[in-house]
């Protein structure tokens, strides 16, 4: 069975909205005050890990400093095997830098040790992470060279045992008693250790220092937990400088977008609902929906529409991180018919067009007429906010003018009937009730109107034909 370890040691940092030309950037643990993490513009100014944070602060004077979370730590891995999943089924999390990867059955899938290792990196290459790697034919062996920063990728056994045997005692994950008394033994690297006889060390040590090298070496079975990820996407972003103006969220919010997109098309799956969170420095969060009625994957088409919705937001304080929810998927097929006859590119763009007016204006402002079910002409249309492609007719009717009035007029001057009559009785349930004979006729102007006679033989205009 082979192994690939992947150790991102600037995890924190690189997770968050940044990239290598922006200011210098560190993260400080806060019980030893001394850096754990620094981007690429601090190390160019001589930030090295471990310095003190006073030493830091004096050597960088615009530096930026934050607190090491460890629990946001952990979310951005577990967001990272996700991400790794669309590519490779086997991922162990190994808290709070670590992935180990199971790499034997996508060897066929991929074509070779070669390919699955360039494929992976692409995948990697989008996030622009920066972190060391590893193989071996266990676990524990590939996350050893992976945190030597060995960097190398093989199936032979006899390069990995090679980089392996040079492993310092400190590096293995050994209670501290152990590696001190074996220090003081003078035994400094693996290969010394592996080297001595295992009745001896069983004499001197207890037995989980034996059950460790047995795993190390794949004489004894490790087991391994691996990672589930989420039926549905959901990324988190932490924002390395607070955003005081909307129009700058564009940038961080593509990045997820992106994430989105390849995550859709690799499931074969639309999203038709978002939900984006905006955190606040010192506020409560502010959470918008962001809705696409026909459907959709481009992340250039969502930002679009999450624009318009930011655009009625206003801060009351400055946002420190975004999360990015799917609330409601379909499948690919589901936003178009099937049928070759139809009309499902006018279907689609319609929904488009209404998607991007109620991001600009408002849901509650706009509204589609539908046909409904009643005789009375001022009533068989009505407006609702649920949009459906193509309403159906749930009744048929005569012929109808294309310019309906809002209330009828008192007919007058000369008309001559062509069509007619058509009795319409209905409403008296709601107390609207109706009586009316109406015609189809023709003025001296030849223009051609729809008109009525009511119960008392009076005449009215109710409409115009086209």
């Amino acid at each position: 069975m082979l192994w690939l370890y992947l150790h991102f040691p600037h995890l924190l940092l690189d997770s968050q909205a940044t990239s290598s030309t922006e200011k210098p950037a560190v993260i400080v643990n806060t019980h030893s005050n001394r850096v754990v993490q620094c981007n690429e513009a601090a190390i160019r100014q001589g930030i090295t890990l471990d310095m003190r944070m006073a030493s830091a602060a004096l050597m960088v004077n615009d530096l930026v400093i934050h607190p090491y979370d460890e629990s946001n730590e952990i979310k951005q891995l577990e967001q990272l095997a996700d991400w790794l999943y669309l590519v490779t089924s086997d991922i162990c999390l190994h808290k709070p830098q670590g992935l180990l990867l199971r790499v034997t059955p996508m060897l066929t899938l991929c074509g070779g040790l070669s390919a699955y290792w360039q494929q992976v990196q692409q995948h990697l290459s989008s996030k622009n992470l920066r972190y060391h790697y590893a193989s071996a034919h266990t676990g524990i062996a590939a996350k050893l060279l992976a945190l030597q920063a060995v960097n190398c990728i093989t199936d032979r056994s006899s390069e990995i045992q090679k980089a392996l045997h040079k492993t310092p005692v400190h590096l293995l994950e050994l209670p501290q008693q152990h590696t001190e008394a074996l220090i003081r033994c003078g035994i400094q690297s693996l290969n010394q250790l592996i080297q001595q006889p295992l009745a001896a060390l069983a004499k001197r040590f207890d037995i989980q220092l034996i059950t460790y090298l047995g795993r190390l070496t794949g004489e004894l079975k490790h087991v391994h937990t691996f990672h589930l990820p989420k039926q549905r996407f959901e990324r988190h972003l932490i924002l390395l400088f607070d955003i005081e103006n909307l129009s700058l969220v564009s940038k961080p919010l593509l990045t997820l977008l992106n994430e989105l997109e390849k995550h859709l098309k690799a499931a074969c799956e639309v999203a038709y609902q978002l939900s984006l969170t905006l955190h606040l420095r010192d506020a409560e969060p502010e959470c918008i929906t962001i809705d696409a009625l026909q459907g959709e994957t481009q992340s250039n088409q969502w930002l679009t529409l999450c624009e318009f919705k930011l655009s009625h937001i206003t801060l009351v304080q400055p946002i420190s991180e975004l999360t990015l929810r799917v609330t409601r998927t379909g499948s690919h097929d589901s936003r178009v018919s099937t049928d070759l006859f139809n009309k499902q590119n006018d279907q689609t763009s319609a929904l488009a067009l209404i998607s991007v007016l109620a991001a600009k204006i408002g849901e509650g402002d706009v509204n589609h007429l539908s046909v409904y079910p009643d005789y009375r002409p001022e009533n068989s249309n009505q407006r609702h906010r649920q949009f459906t492609p193509y309403p159906k007719t749930p009744f048929t009717a005569d012929q109808r003018p294309s310019l309906l009035l809002q209330h009828p007029t008192p007919l007058q001057g000369d008309i001559t009937i062509k069509q007619g009559p058509e009795r319409i009785i209905t409403g008296w349930w709601d107390g609207h009730s109706v009586y009316r004979d109406y015609f189809i006729a023709k003025d001296k102007d030849g223009a051609w109107l729809w008109i009525f006679r009511d119960k008392q033989q009076q005449w009215f205009i109710h409409g115009w034909f086209s």
